[in-house]
Order: C-alpha cells, then sequence, then structure tokens
C-alpha cells in the first residue's frame, strides 16, 4: 500500500512538473497588465525606493534619460540599498544602527519632499515568502504619501523578477505577480509589472538574456525593459518612440520596447481569449524555387508577429518578415509566433508540376492527395484514387484536386512505356571497403526501381538506390522495377 502511495504521489508531482511552464505561459500572456498611473507631465517629482533591483544599471537615470527624451522634464530620485526591504526601510530593528539610518532617510523623503510619484520596490523573495509584511510595509507607506488619495501623489508598485536558477521560477513569478497586482488594487496604487515583462520576452525572445551572472539581477537589457515598463505605466505613453536606448544596439532595444508596449499601453492578452489575425488563405501549393508572402487578411491593431518558422527547411524556408521560399518537395508548415504567446499557421504544399510513370504503376507522392475532389483530363492514361496515382497506358494526362479549403492541386502525368527489361550499366566486380557507387540502370527517368542486397553486412543499400561496401565478402545485388524485371551482379568487397 505504501509503495502505491508513493508511486501516485510520484506520478502527481510530475504531473505537476510537466504542466506549470505550460500553465506559467497561459497566466504571463493572460490580460495581466499594468495599473496605469494618472501621467503628470509637467516637471513630475519622481522617489524610487528599492534595493539593488532599482539601483542596478543605474535605472533611476535610466528612467530619467526617457522622460527627457519624450520632453517630460523630470526629477528622479532614490533610496536603494543592497538586500533590503520595505519591512526594514518602515519597521527598522531597534538594535540595528544601519536600518535606523536608512529608515530615517526615508521618512524624510516621504514626510519633508513633495512628490507626484513614490515608485516601491520590493526584495524578491517577500512577495512570494512574505507577503503579509511586504503588505504591512506597503500600508504604512501609503498612510504616508497619500492617506485619503487626495494628496496627489501616486503609490506605484514596481514588480521585480524572479530569481532564475531551477525550475521555480515560473511558480514564483506567478506568486509574485498575484501578490503585487492584490496589493495595487487594495491600496490604489499603480503598478509597473516588469517582472510579467520580463516572462513574455524569456517566452518570445530566448536568444536575449536578460539577467546577469548571478542570474539574480537585470543585464542592461533587462533594466532597460524594466525602464520601459515603468515609463509607459507612469506616463501611458508608448515606449515604442523612444529613442534612447542606453547605449543598447538599437534592434534589440525596439524588441524590449515592444515588449513593455505590449503590457502597458497595448495590453495585449493572450492565452484562451488571445485575438488572432485572420488568414487570407490557409494553405498554399507552390512550385519548388517559388516565393509566397504571407499576409493576413486581417489583424487587430495590438497583434504583431515575434518570429517567423518553417517545421521543415528542407521543403520550404521562411524570411523574418513572411516570406515563403519553396526549397524541396513535401508538405510543411509555417509558423508565425504572436506577441500574444498564440501561433498561427499555414500550410505549404510544394508539389511537382510533373510526374513521370511507367504503365502499369500506382504510387503514393510526396505530397497527400488525401481531401481533394480529383478529376483528370484523360482517365485512360491516368488518374487519382484513394490518395494514390494509377499510370494506365503511355500517354500525358492532367489530374487536378480541389479541397474543402479552395486549394487546387494540379500535376501532369507522363506515363512511360512499361520496361520490358533492364541491366545495370556499371556493375563493377569488386569494391574496395568504405566506398560508395550509385548504380546506373537502363530505364528511363520516372520509371520505379528497387536497389536490394543479399548481404548487408558485405553491402549496404543507401536510401537514394546507390551501394555502399561495408565489409570484405561477396553479396548479389539486385534491381527490382515495379512490373517484376530485374537485373543483378555479384561484387566482391576487398579491404584494398
Amino acid at each position: 500500500m505504501k509503495k502505491k502511495l508513493r508511486a501516485l504521489c510520484l506520478w502527481l508531482f510530475l504531473i505537476a512538473v510537466w504542466t506549470l511552464p505550460v500553465q506559467a505561459e497561459n497566466y504571463f500572456f493572460a490580460d495581466h497588465f499594468s495599473i496605469q498611473a494618472i501621467g503628470k507631465l509637467s516637471n513630475p517629482r519622481i522617489l524610487m525606493i528599492g534595493n539593488s533591483h532599482t539601483f542596478y544599471n543605474n535605472l533611476p537615470q535610466m528612467l530619467q534619460a526617457m522622460c527627457k527624451n519624450q520632453g517630460i522634464n523630470a526629477t528622479v530620485d532614490s533610496v536603494a540599498s543592497g538586500g533590503h526591504t520595505l519591512t526594514r526601510y518602515m519597521f527598522p530593528a531597534e538594535d540595528n544602527a544601519g536600518d535606523q539610518l536608512l529608515h530615517q532617510k526615508v521618512m524624510k523623503k516621504l514626510t519633508e519632499e513633495t512628490w507626484d510619484y513614490v515608485i516601491i520596490q520590493d526584495a524578491i523573495d517577500e512577495p512570494v515568502l512574505r507577503a503579509a509584511k511586504m503588505e504591512q510595509a506597503v500600508a504604512k507607506i501609503k498612510s504616508l504619501v497619500n492617506p485619503d488619495g487626495k494628496s496627489g501623489t501616486q503609490l506605484v508598485l514596481y514588480m521585480p523578477w524572479a530569481l532564475n536558477v531551477d525550475s521555480s521560477y515560473e511558480r514564483n513569478q506567478i506568486a509574485m505577480a498575484k501578490t503585487h497586482y492584490a496589493l495595487a488594487t487594495k491600496y490604489a496604487a499603480a503598478l509597473a509589472p516588469s517582472g510579467l515583462a520580463l516572462a513574455r520576452e524569456k517566452i518570445l525572445y530566448p536568444q536575449y538574456n536578460l539577467y546577469s551572472a548571478d542570474r539574480r539581477h537585470m543585464s542592461l537589457q533587462g533594466s532597460y525593459l524594466s525602464a520601459c515598463t515603468i515609463f509607459a505605466t507612469l506616463f501611458g505613453r508608448n515606449p515604442e518612440k523612444l529613442t534612447y536606448y542606453a547605449g543598447l544596439n538599437v534592434s534589440a532595444a525596439k524588441i524590449f520596447q515592444s515588449i513593455a508596449a505590449d503590457v502597458t499601453v497595448r495590453r495585449v492578452a493572450g492565452g484562451t481569449g488571445a485575438q488572432l489575425p485572420k488568414l487570407l488563405k490557409p494553405e498554399y501549393v507552390l512550385r519548388s524555387g517559388k516565393e509566397k508572402q504571407l499576409v493576413f487578411a486581417s489583424k487587430p491593431t495590438s497583434v504583431r508577429v515575434v518570429e517567423w518558422t518553417s517545421l521543415n527547411e528542407d521543403i520550404a524556408s521562411v524570411s523574418a518578415t513572411g516570406k515563403v521560399i519553396a526549397v524541396g518537395y513535401g508538405e510543411t508548415k509555417i509558423r508565425a509566433r504572436l506577441n500574444n504567446g498564440a501561433y498561427v499557421e499555414w500550410k505549404i504544399i510544394v508539389a511537382p508540376s510533373t510526374i513521370k510513370m511507367g504503365a502499369g504503376d500506382k504510387q503514393t507522392p510526396v505530397v497527400s492527395l488525401k481531401g481533394y475532389t480529383w478529376k483528370t483530363s484523360k482517365k485512360s492514361v491516368a488518374y487519382v484514387k484513394s490518395g494514390k496515382i494509377y499510370a494506365k497506358k503511355a500517354g500525358t494526362a492532367t489530374v487536378t484536386g480541389t479541397n474543402k479549403q479552395g486549394t487546387v492541386l494540379k500535376m501532369t502525368i507522363k506515363v512511360l512505356k512499361a520496361p520490358e527489361k533492364i541491366t545495370i550499366k556499371n556493375a563493377p566486380k569488386k569494391m574496395v571497403k568504405g566506398k560508395n557507387l550509385k548504380l546506373k540502370v537502363s530505364v528511363k527517368s520516372g520509371i520505379r526501381y528497387k536497389v536490394s542486397t543479399s548481404k548487408k553486412s558485405v553491402i549496404r543499400v543507401e536510401a537514394n538506390g546507390s551501394i555502399t561496401a561495408v565489409s570484405a565478402g561477396t553479396a548479389k545485388i539486385t534491381v527490382k522495377t515495379y512490373n517484376g524485371r530485374k537485373a543483378s551482379c555479384r561484387i566482391q568487397v576487398v579491404n584494398r
């Protein structure tokens, strides 16, 4: 019984681990956005209270530079001590002189100076492990800066990010977000959700690492994303209009601006309620070497494509702007990932314009023929049935299929006379171990045949019909056409 109970617990644990990333992704892209402040554009005074997550990469200066870039003459001041919590700022231990000094400094800032915005940031463990203590500190600060909601000072919660060292990241980031939203609602505070912006970035743009080497603090890129999120939360302005990039590569900075816009002014929601663009057509038939620009019939203004991907680049590739290039024959999908975490897909069919077959042959081609209604120009020559092409007699016929989506698949079938005899033109008597050879068979191109070996340990037949000498010995190689005509040879493999 105990073994069964342990097995059940393990199974439940594994299910939780497997499903957490999916649940987390759904949460990060659901309708969780900033709670906007009332934008004060005339000489705003901003006080930031936090720890290293506030002073790392000089985030206050970065915010002030963004304001200046957009014509806002802001004053940004800060009190930020490494590892400090809001609880220690508000309720310092009597025997801790350092905490007492920081408490006095913060109290003087809050009670003796006038601020339009007071932005507070707690340690990353507090919202997850000690949410009640964090609330006491938030309530105390609220009572000091705007107890009745009439003073003009706006309290802003700055949501940081979870420690990124193990699988607990998603769970902790969700807990952090829930605590911040609950406190912002209870104490009528604005909320800058930098942690959620970063969570979206990790999913949408994994090529950028926003963490520093310790996996706790932000890199310059991460701090820039946070500053963009705070800027948009305070002033309601689209951070994509910023031309201040903090020394970052402009293309990368533009991406971070877009993510910040998604969680603030653009408010892009994902999950089951995600807005999806309407496709002009769900699938296309292309000839090898041809191109097709994928477009939408309509698209919500808030939705943008983050990444284009081909699920099989040997069949079709896709550019960064959605232009498809047909490469080889077959079927694949082109996937567009959207900024709300959702996907849309197109089916791409790269079909040959002409197929050669021998009379009496039947083939299943590289593209699926099922799901279409088929017509043929000459049923006596060739036709399609049950997903196969049937070649009846020598001649040419055009087969045309139409499916429910209105996609038309059209191919010319050239039927050749069935072979009466075949020979192997280049059969060697000996091969050196390790060498390979493409056999030349006396059949016209399009006549289907199969190559086999009597001893795979001596000569191996490759997928393309060529042969490879594997080890010393002798093997019989047989070539057989679809209609039963055969040719064979014996080949001795020698070491050298």
